[in-house]
């Protein structure tokens, strides 16, 4: 069984879209492990979600509760000074942007040094650089 790295456009189309297939290949991860950036843009999507009327309370309720559930279940990477540093570099496919950029850092340094990864991600930016560094990307 393989780690999973889950970037915050996989988390929203996994638990709020109903993607039951990608929760299932979650599922089937040793370990599901994420950067802290995720869940600071899973929080905000749903402000934003709240903010323009897309989701009544009763279904953010759930949402936020899914999300809580997630986020106490995952193994949650910080943004230190070893991913800054390798996001400010240069990646195999440029342009990227600097949040995408955070993500495929914490992946990368988590590949290299400490097992091998697969990155889950519906981010073309993301899903590129992974795979151009070596790494599994999901969904297929």
């Amino acid at each position: 069984m393989a780690t999973g790295y889950v970037e915050t456009s996989a988390l929203i189309r996994a638990l709020f879209e109903g993607d039951a297939a990608l929760e299932a290949s979650l599922g089937k991860m040793k370990r599901v492990i994420t950067s802290s950036l995720t869940f600071l843009e899973a929080h905000r999507t749903l402000w934003w979600a709240e903010h323009e009327g897309r989701l009544d309370r009763r279904l953010l309720r759930s949402a936020r509760q899914k999300l809580r559930e997630v986020e106490g279940s995952w193994a949650i990477r910080p943004i230190d000074d070893g991913v800054l540093l390798r996001g400010r570099g240069v990646f195999p496919v440029e342009p990227i942007r600097a949040l995408d950029a955070l993500h495929v850092a914490t992946a990368l340094l988590w590949h290299e040094k400490v097992e091998e990864v697969v990155v889950f991600s519906c981010d073309q930016r993301v899903r590129d650089n992974a795979e151009a560094l070596g790494m599994e990307v999901r969904p297929r």
